[in-house]
């Protein structure tokens, strides 16, 4: 055979071992296809070892309970057995101790929403202040007992509701107890009611909050609710607030009348302005009727509004002079237009948000604006009406059904006028853009 023949040969049969060589190492390298595959298969193993953890033990959940409602108990008594005793040794320290234990529980009762009779005078009027501390804490007890329990979940929120409502029902029940007697006499279930359903709310607020459940709950709300449902709820902030504005100036005005009010008192001047401070938000939702329009009550068959007067002698008391003694005049009708601007602002916000929504759609966010604002100055009045004695002072506050009509009326008016004012001129602008 010649030597060129051979040697042919002999590159051919390396040229096709190297083919083969090649051939098997290009099979042997994984696809893109089984690389996402595999990569598949790790997400699915760790997604099921995730949601294969168990869930918190009943053991955990009412002992987190426990130490949470404890604390939020504790951080809320003690400020108040503080300033109780403060306020009971400067008026030269009457009664016995057993006394000043069972205001510092009749205070905190109070805060929630009960009504006690004291020495015969029934207390129905709650310090809204105490009570935003109270709701305040509670919501952090729900939280930190969600956080305890290391599983931020709808069903571990649930839980931790009804674990720190239970302990604290119990506390208040206690708490009742020892309160009720001579002195202050006040219906135990009812009380521990008011109790329950501050607690759950508050509780349950809080501990969905720290599971993520509200955000969930409120992105899956349609646009236009979301709009009006803040929409609502930043014109009643801003009425509130003026409101609380026109205490301030009513107060400055009959600044000589205040102080007087405290001479009266004596030695117990520090528990007369720390109570009027708990009270000042209850004088701000009064000021919010009054600007609303249906005003506010200072008695049985009393009212106190812009244009009618009707009114008893009242105690003295500081917030008490800076009640109006007399209809205000033509220039003094100008506070109903107050939550009117107001209102229109935010129309106007409103507006500039839904230009490029249609009209039924905008006027849909109008009406639920609306209604927020006519709900949460319902409830506002609902909270700031009570009593604190009996005959001049057996009926306090605004008119719930009143003033949640008016708000929702004014405000749905305005914000209307505004939004479609905002929308018009919105569209002109973008026409000749």
């Amino acid at each position: 055979m010649p030597d060129w023949l051979a040697m042919s040969q002999q590159r051919n049969r390396n040229s096709g071992r190297g083919t083969q060589r090649d051939t098997v190492v290009v099979t042997d390298v994984p696809s893109q296809r089984d690389a996402r595959s595999a990569r598949t298969r790790a997400t699915q193993r760790a997604t099921v070892t995730v949601n294969a953890l168990p869930p918190p033990r009943l053991r955990a959940v009412l002992t987190a309970g426990a130490a949470t409602s404890a604390w939020n108990a504790a951080v809320v008594l003690l400020p108040i057995l503080v300033v109780v005793i403060a306020t009971w040794w400067m008026v030269g320290r009457p009664g016995a101790v057993s006394d000043v234990t069972r205001t510092v529980g009749a205070i905190w009762l109070v805060g929630h929403g009960a009504s006690i009779d004291v020495s015969g005078l029934p207390v129905g009027l709650p310090p809204l202040v105490l009570t935003a501390i109270i709701v305040w804490r509670l919501s952090k007890a729900g939280a930190n007992t969600v956080r305890a329990l290391q599983s931020r979940t709808v069903p571990a929120a649930r839980a931790a509701t009804l674990a720190v409502t239970m302990w604290y029902v119990l506390f208040a029940l206690l708490v009742a107890v020892l309160v009720d007697g001579d002195v202050y006499d006040l219906s135990i279930w009812k009380t521990v009611a008011w109790v329950a359903a501050v607690a759950v709310l508050s509780c349950g607020v809080g501990a969905m909050n720290e599971a993520g459940a509200l955000d969930d709950v409120w992105l899956g709300l349609p646009t236009w609710l979301r709009r009006g449902i803040r929409t609502g709820t930043l014109s009643m902030i801003a009425v509130t607030a003026c409101g609380a504005l026109g205490v301030g100036a009513a107060l400055a005005l009959r600044g000589s009348a205040v102080v007087e009010t405290f001479s009266a008192y004596d030695g117990a001047a520090l528990g007369l302005v720390l109570l009027s401070v708990l009270y000042l938000p209850t004088t701000a939702i009064w000021a919010a009727a009054y600007l609303l329009g249906p005003g506010f009550a200072v008695g049985v068959d009393t009212q106190v509004s812009v244009m009618t007067v009707d009114i008893m002698p009242m105690p003295v008391f500081p917030l008490f002079a800076a009640v109006p003694h007399a209809p205000l005049d033509t220039w003094g009708t100008a506070l109903w237009a107050v939550p009117l601007v107001i209102g229109c602002v935010q129309g106007i916000a409103l507006g500039l948000r839904s230009v490029d929504s249609r009209w039924a759609t905008m006027t849909w966010s109008v009406l639920a604006a609306g209604l927020t604002a006519g709900v949460l100055m319902a409830g506002m009045a609902f909270m700031a009406s009570g009593s604190l004695g009996t005959q001049r002072l057996s009926q306090l506050g605004p008119d719930v059904v009143q003033s949640g009509a008016s708000a929702a009326i004014s405000i749905a008016g305005s914000v209307l006028c505004g939004a479609v004012a905002a929308r018009l001129f919105g569209r002109g602008r973008r026409d000749r853009a």
